[in-house]
């Protein structure tokens, strides 16, 4: 074969000749194409995976900062009294309890600063990052996953809500 080269144990043909069965079959033409498409994806994929791990920098970044607002206050109320009672106060204050309970466990375990009673929203978010990611593997493929747990990793509300000594972050986990 003119163009063919002999490498190793098998024969190769020359990107020319590849070029070649490329016009002349228009199956090979599309499969060329879309091979071509899926490498392209999965290099900017592989890419942003890289950067995810220190996305989770952006969560981080305020968590600490910042006063306590309202909202958090009234959930490190709830957290801070008896368990009966935090669970009878709970709707009166349109809060589920199960935020609150879990805020009194780590606040019990680790202290009341600003950075610890909003550990529990960070864990989550970080927690929905993980589940985007697992649920696109299984569902679709691993490309999925991954580009999934990158815009939930990027997204700035689930960012936001990370900060927030609020029920949102782990409402979004439940719904991922």
């Amino acid at each position: 074969l003119a163009g063919a080269a002999l490498a190793g144990d098998r024969l190769e043909l020359g990107d020319h000749l590849r070029q070649r069965l490329i016009i002349l079959d228009p199956a090979v033409q599309d499969a060329e194409v879309e091979l071509r498409r899926r490498q392209d994806l999965l290099q900017v994929v592989m890419q942003n995976l890289r950067k995810t791990p220190a996305l989770a920098i952006l969560r981080l970044g305020q968590l600490g900062h910042d006063g306590l607002y309202y909202d958090e206050c009234q959930s490190l109320f709830l957290a801070r009294l008896p368990i009966h009672e935090l669970i009878l106060r709970s709707p009166a204050l349109m809060q589920a309890p199960l935020y609150p309970l879990i805020l009194k466990l780590v606040t019990q375990c680790c202290g009341g600063s600003e950075w610890v009673v909003r550990l529990p929203s960070l864990l989550a978010g970080l927690g929905s990052v993980l589940v985007c990611w697992l649920c696109g593997r299984r569902l679709l493929s691993q490309g999925a996953g991954l580009t999934a747990a990158f815009l939930m990793a990027i997204n700035p509300m689930a960012i936001h809500y990370s900060h927030e000594a609020r029920a949102y972050s782990l409402l979004m986990l439940g719904c991922v």
